[in-house]
Formats: C-alpha cells, structure tokens, sequence
C-alpha cells in the first residue's frame, strides 16, 4: 500500500492496514534549460525556464547516524540527472529525443534515475517539476519500491 501503511498478511490478520511512523526528507536543485513542447494540438516557441526538481525520500527507521539518507549522496544524484540539460535545449538530449521534455515526462525521468541511488528500505515518494512559478507536475512512482534491488 502507500507509505506510512502496512497491511498485515498474517493467517486470521484479515487484510488490516495499521498506520506506521515515517520520515521523509527533500532535496531540490534548480536549472536552466529550453524547451519546445506541443500544447493543444499548437507547437509552442522555443523558451526557457528556471526548472525546479523536488525529490521526497522516505522510510520508517534512520540508520545508526540517525539519518534517514545522506542528503549530499541524493544531492549528486539529482545533479547527475538534471546535468545533461542544464544550460541546453532539452529537445534532442535523451529520452527527450523520443518524449516531449514536458514537466510531466522531466518529472518522471527525474525519478526512474534517482530510483537507482535510493538506497535499501527507502522509498522514492515523488519528484516533482516546478517549470514556472507555481507551475507544478508531480510524478508519483506507481511502485515506490524501497530501494532494494533485483540482481
């Protein structure tokens, strides 16, 4: 289920959800990028913005430094996702050769890279995209996964 909710799959647990204790942390990076989008049917001029990404990390324990994640390794990994389009046109720069770089997808593309350095028993919440002020997509992983990988 979301986070912050288990659901108890003993024999007899008749499926109860109970509420469990969260933290969560954010971690946010700014960038200038260009882009070029269709909206209703109409390709837009090309323009730029002063992006804003917004992760939300979180996870029922912290770790032996009371810490629930190193904000500076989440910080390189949200640099290391948005630095392929800062100071460019994000048309043409990979996956936005084959998608339309909307906040929506910049959102999305933003998470699938940073679910790879969430580490073990974590959980990518959302990543959001402010594209202007008080302009906000918000992608919201279907899987949140908690960090672990399949290997």
């Amino acid at each position: 289920l979301g986070l912050g909710i288990r659901l108890d799959h003993r024999p007899g647990g008749g499926g109860i959800a109970t509420i469990v204790d969260m933290f969560e942390i954010e971690v946010s990076r700014r960038f200038s990028a260009a882009h070029q989008v269709s909206v209703g049917g109409v390709m837009e001029e090309l323009h730029g913005h002063d992006w804003r990404v917004v992760l939300v990390i979180a996870g029922p324990a912290l770790d032996q430094e009371d810490l629930l994640v190193d904000f500076h390794a989440l910080e390189r990994g949200l640099e290391d996702a948005i630095a392929p389009y800062a100071g460019r046109t994000m048309n043409g720069v990979p996956p936005f050769d084959r998608v339309a770089p909307t906040a929506e997808r910049v959102a999305e593309h933003v998470g699938t890279v940073i679910r790879e350095v969430v580490p073990d028993g974590r959980r990518l919440v959302s990543v959001s995209v402010e594209e202007a002020p008080g302009c906000i997509a918000r992608w919201l992983p279907a899987d949140p996964g908690d960090g672990s990988r399949d290997s």
